[in-house]
């Protein structure tokens, strides 16, 4: 279990990476990019995860009679409602395959208006690629699994990511992180995300040890039984 904890974080953390750094076409700029907040409430003990929330969707150029979505396979219980513009919800959700799913409005989007959701799903006892909750380590990469509602090919996005965790856990999010010291010993975490990512993170036992000079380093540091070693990162990823 600790190799398999250890190459999952060093995963997670190439995508932290890869999520900031990648080029692509799914890079819009500015009020193209969906924006989310995402209340994200992780119970390791029992694998899981409770995730609620909401989705702005940016004015299309012609009218749309659905909305499709993604969401990972190890999630369940979906709800999802038309929020905004008025008169639009609160929507039919159906279920297409497995992780994609389609929302009809209760009239169809005009051209030029934007879409607010709110939704709610819980899952995650499975374990998928790079996709682990456990009291000995968690993580998850958007890179690899929906494990948040992703819009077409508009696979990144911005926002803001709070956590809740049991106290002595600790977060690291993509995003710049706004936790304060009292915050994070509630186990409450907040990260706002202001490039255009997937949204990836860890949670753990751990602590963060950093180290200033020519070649600034940051280095995660499990109380349990991996070790500083075994844990170090790349530069990069921080």
């Amino acid at each position: 279990m600790v190799r398999f904890i250890t190459l999952g974080v060093l995963f997670v953390s190439a995508s932290l990476s890869a999520s900031a750094q990648a080029p692509g076409v799914d890079k819009p700029a500015g009020a193209s990019l969906p924006q989310y907040e995402l209340n994200i409430r992780l119970m390791p003990e029992a694998h899981k995860m409770e995730v609620e929330g909401t989705l702005r969707l940016p004015p299309a150029d012609s009218n749309r009679e659905s909305l499709g979505l993604r969401l990972s396979e190890v999630m369940r219980d979906l709800h999802v409602e038309v929020v905004e513009p008025p008169g639009a919800g609160p929507g039919d959700l159906k279920k297409r395959t497995t992780s994609e799913w389609a929302i009809e409005p209760a009239r169809p989007i005009a051209k030029g208006e934007s879409v607010l959701l709110r939704f709610s799903y819980s899952g995650g006892e499975q374990i998928a690629v790079v996709f682990y909750l456990g009291p000995d380590g968690s993580f998850v990469s958007g890179v690899n699994q929906a494990w948040y509602p992703q819009v077409g090919d508009r696979l990144r996005g911005r926002g803001a990511l709070n956590f809740s965790v049991p106290p002595g856990y600790s977060v690291y999010s993509v995003g710049r992180n706004g936790t304060t010291a009292s915050e994070a010993a509630r186990g409450n975490f907040r990260f706002e995300v202001t490039d255009p990512v997937r949204f990836s993170f860890g949670a753990g036992r751990y602590s963060v040890i950093s180290r200033s000079g020519s070649v600034p380093s940051r280095y995660i540091c499990c109380t349990r039984e991996i070790t500083l070693k075994s844990m170090q990162l790349a530069v990069s990823t921080f």
